[in-house]
């Protein structure tokens, strides 16, 4: 059976697969030809496409019945399959060949893929190559289609400003800037030549998250030079206070015990008889030397040593229930055992200091009184128990007085710090 007697049906569909495969070699020869992959692939694939027209055309002659001769049917699929096979082969071998090997095309599609732009200038600004990105970032920045990335060279030398542009750095062949919509780029420019040509590479890195973390570590930086600030402020404070703790500390040992000393040598001069003078002699002994050596070297003073300075009065201490052991507490206990007793024997004219303590879940509670004469009206304190309410406070502490109807001196003492308790256990 020839071409022209197969059945309409069949003779349609050699000549729509023929008429495919020609537009297929069409396309493979103006690859060749602009690609320029070798001589020898470019005259097969020339050979194919001729092969395939030609036999296009006498198909469609037999098929018009305007042919001299006519094809036997077998003979027509045999070399359509032959040309099939041909176009196969040079895809397959043009594809491997350009795997590879750098062509025109490769370095196009490379410049298309990646993520930075860039773009190949003249020396006049005539821009010879331009991918995709470069161009998206260009109408980005300068707010227009078609517009040149030669104005960021301008603006690299510094030579013009854009709106809308923030400039983070400006170096001779570098620039950061910094978009309205927030996107960061790192610009770069190189000079090479090429054939006797100076050209010029730019090349655009996206930044932006670069640039959000600098500015969270700016931001962080001066939230760490604001804390570093409060925290020498702090500091400073500590000092000052400490200085004037041990300053109001050394005051109030001297005062306190010179009190005591004064009450002493009244008492031994009212009743000589009933003192022995040596106790007396000794404490103010100690007291000159306090004094001279300005209270630097001498602990704080102890519950024992406060009981001893009332005996030494002549004033007796009668304490109910278990006094803190805590030392910061024992230090306030003291000096108001030593305070109330100078108090007791100077103005009520007592012999009987009474102490009652009592603990509650997160303080302790002292109260102070004695036998002596009642007070005739509101006690001032005075410098005794002003220190011993600085003292008291300073220990997170408060001091209350009663003058009417009789003398009370009473004081709430915090317990220690019960997360510190926590850390320490």
């Amino acid at each position: 059976m020839t071409f022209s007697e197969a059945p309409l049906l069949v003779r349609q569909v050699i000549l729509v697969l023929l008429t495919a495969q020609v537009a297929v070699g069409l396309a493979l020869l103006t690859m060749q030809i602009f690609e320029a992959y070798s001589v020898l692939r470019l005259l097969q694939t020339a050979f194919t496409a001729l092969a395939l027209y030609v036999t296009f055309q006498e198909l469609l002659r037999m098929h018009l019945g305007d042919a001299e001769w006519d094809c036997p049917l077998w003979a027509v699929i045999v070399v359509q399959a032959l040309l099939l096979m041909f176009e196969a082969m040079i895809l397959t071998s043009g594809r491997r060949w350009a795997n590879k090997h750098i062509t025109p095309h490769s370095i196009r599609e490379g410049l298309r893929v990646i993520p930075a732009g860039y773009a190949c200038m003249e020396a006049d600004g005539d821009v010879l190559l331009r991918n995709r990105q470069m161009r998206d970032l260009t109408e980005r920045a300068l707010g227009a289609r078609g517009q040149s990335p030669a104005a960021f060279l301008r603006l690299m030398e510094g030579s013009c400003e854009l709106p809308g542009v923030h400039i983070l750095l400006r170096e001779d062949r570098r620039l950061l800037m910094e978009l309205e919509d927030g996107s960061a780029w790192d610009l770069q420019r190189k000079e090479f030549e090429v054939d006797g040509r100076t050209l010029t590479e730019l090349r655009a890195c996206d930044i932006t998250e670069e640039n959000r973390m600098r500015r969270e570590l700016q931001e962080k930086q001066e939230v760490l030079k604001r804390v570093n600030r409060r925290l020498r402020e702090t500091n400073q404070a500590i000092t000052q206070m400490t200085v004037e703790k041990e300053l109001l500390r050394a005051k109030r040992r001297i005062h306190d015990d010179l009190g005591r000393s004064i009450y002493a040598l009244m008492r031994a001069v009212e009743d000589p008889e009933g003192t022995d003078p040596a106790p007396v002699l000794e404490d103010w002994r100690q007291n000159v030397r306090l004094i001279a050596r300005g209270g630097a070297d001498r602990q704080m003073t102890s519950v024992e040593e406060s009981l001893r300075t009332a005996k030494l009065l002549g004033v007796a201490c009668e304490i109910e229930g278990a006094l803190p052991e805590e030392p910061g507490l024992q230090e306030v206990i003291a000096s108001a055992i030593a305070v109330h007793a100078a108090n007791v024997c100077a103005h009520a004219k007592g012999d009987l200091a009474r102490i009652r303590c009592e603990e509650r879940e997160e303080d302790w509670v002292l109260t102070l009184t004695n036998n002596g004469k009642a007070p005739e009206r509101e006690i001032t304190e005075g410098g005794g128990l002003r220190n011993l309410r600085a003292l008291a406070e300073a220990a997170g502490g408060s001091m209350t007085i009663r003058s009417l109807p009789a003398y009370e001196l009473q004081l709430v003492l915090r317990k220690g710090n019960k997360e510190e308790q926590a850390y320490e256990g």
